[in-house]
């Protein structure tokens, strides 16, 4: 927690929660002055009238024009496709449908879709101290309504990240800084259960495991505070709660519904345009083995979180209570065993993977490599005042994990 003068940025996204609550969308739209929706979306939530129907339904009088071209990788070729799409049409407002990938390209659509300007320059520059400088959104963006079907997070944010190819990297997708402003935080975020358990087991599980780890970061990241502690443990608590009956045939929609009250308070305050980000160190990892290989980012954080949080107790001092509290072990004698073996508890309950060697893409020989790239990662500039992996120790924790 921080302890120099205290800044907390409240965004201005309405949170409505709750079973059927997608019913209420027509009116939060029009609050919104949008008249006519670009609905964006992947292939597969599109196909699927459980979600869709629901949706059509609440928007009532206003016209829907869907567009489903979203996928993983976040390509800006997807974005301005879509742009291409409302310049064509009357469309002055968006409703994205998935998860971070489906809000990310939405919110990035929103910008480009008002700027003649290259889309690119758009994008924050972050520079090798964390330090970001922020581009000029346009205010004028279309303003955006998401409904999450995953426990990410990413909807709780006003940052946008793509994936831009890069002519000297050949195929390889390159990521970049994302786009980041107030003016992209969403209108509304509606979490609707009914919506969210369509969702494959096998997507619902890595997306939850990232929503647990931005309120576990959270809680020591050198840009926390006591407000973002204070959502964090909370959504933590409902994780904790949640998570051993989130997947399967003991999933209900009231567990649904906790766990996804819990992804916003986790994530709630995770990029702040005033006090910077609070994921760290987990997410530098997921960041960097998500760019390289096919892999999930929440299966890389369900790996590598024990042993990256073993690492951080056993180097520094940070907030143990606080979080051993949340995830229900505050009573155990040695609180960092109990933490780690609780989250080690949590993945196993989401059927993750608990060894690197398992994700097949994964070559142990990149770990050199890999291991550098890690500690140049932003994430790690976010991490705990004090703490300053090295590479070898970085390539220490994968081997661990592997």
């Amino acid at each position: 927690m921080q302890t120099d003068t205290l800044h907390h940025w409240y965004g201005p996204s309405r949170f409505v929660i709750g079973a059927g609550c997608v019913g209420e969308l027509e009116p939060i739209a029009k609050d919104a002055e949008i008249s006519h929706v670009l609905l964006i979306t992947s292939q597969s939530v599109a196909a699927d009238s459980e979600i869709i129907n629901p949706i059509i339904d609440g928007l009532g009088s206003l016209d829907v024009t869907v567009f489903d071209e979203v996928s993983i990788k976040k390509e800006l070729e997807t974005v301005l496709a879509a742009v291409d799409l409302i310049e064509s049409s009357s469309i002055d407002g968006i409703v994205s449908v998935g998860g971070g990938s489906t809000v990310d390209v939405a919110r990035a659509v929103s910008a480009v879709a008002v700027t003649d300007d290259d889309p690119t320059t758009l994008f924050a520059d972050v520079g090798d101290d964390g330090e970001i400088e922020f581009s000029d959104i346009p205010s004028a963006s279309l303003p955006v309504i998401a409904i999450p079907t995953t426990l990410s997070g990413a909807e709780v944010t006003c940052a946008a990240g793509m994936n831009i190819g890069d002519p000297d990297q050949g195929s390889r997708r390159v990521r970049n800084a994302p786009m980041i402003s107030p003016d992209l935080w969403p209108e509304a975020i509606f979490y609707d259960p009914k919506i969210a358990a369509r969702t494959p087991d096998s997507v619902l599980g890595p997306s939850a495991m990232n929503g647990l780890d931005h309120g576990i970061e959270m809680l020591y990241s050198r840009n926390g505070s006591a407000f973002t502690d204070a959502t964090a443990t909370q959504g933590i608590r409902l994780f904790n709660e949640s998570i051993p009956n989130l997947l399967g045939d003991s999933q209900n929609i009231d567990t649904l519904e906790r766990a996804m009250t819990g992804v916003a308070l986790s994530t709630l305050g995770l990029i702040d345009p005033t006090t910077g980000a609070k994921y760290s160190v987990i997410h530098a990892f997921g960041h960097q083995l998500a760019q390289r290989y096919d892999v999930h980012q929440g299966q890389v954080h369900g790996i590598v979180a024990p042993t990256v949080l073993d690492y951080i107790f056993d180097n520094i001092e940070t907030n143990q209570a606080q979080l051993a509290e949340a995830l229900g072990c505050a009573t155990k004698k040695d609180s960092q065993t109990a933490i780690v073996n609780r989250v080690r508890e949590l993945r196993n309950a989401l059927s993750l993977p608990s060894e690197l060697r398992t994700l097949d893409a994964i070559e142990r020989n990149d770990f050199p490599e890999l291991a550098e790239a890690i500690r140049n990662d932003i994430g790690i500039q976010f991490g705990p005042s004090g703490l300053t992996p090295t590479t070898a120790e970085i390539e220490g924790i994968l081997d661990s994990a592997w």
